[in-house]
């Protein structure tokens, strides 16, 4: 019988007014209307409408400072 595991709960932060308006691109189904959820350090966390995935913007896309 296998085990299961919780899942992993990560301290999401609040994200300034400017970034909400952001989206990214699921990498799971392809669709271009995730939402930013928060941040982890200097990350955005976005997450898909329709898969309900939680993922990081590839590096590189954006350059901004919090």
């Amino acid at each position: 019988m296998s085990r299961r595991y919780k899942r992993a709960v990560l301290a999401i932060k609040a994200v300034p007014a400017p970034l909400m308006q952001a989206n990214a691109t699921c990498p799971t189904c392809g669709r271009s209307s995730s939402s930013v959820l928060g941040r982890i350090g200097l990350r955005l966390v976005f997450r898909c409408s329709d898969c309900h995935i939680e993922f990081f913007r590839h590096s590189g896309q954006t350059s901004t400072a919090f």
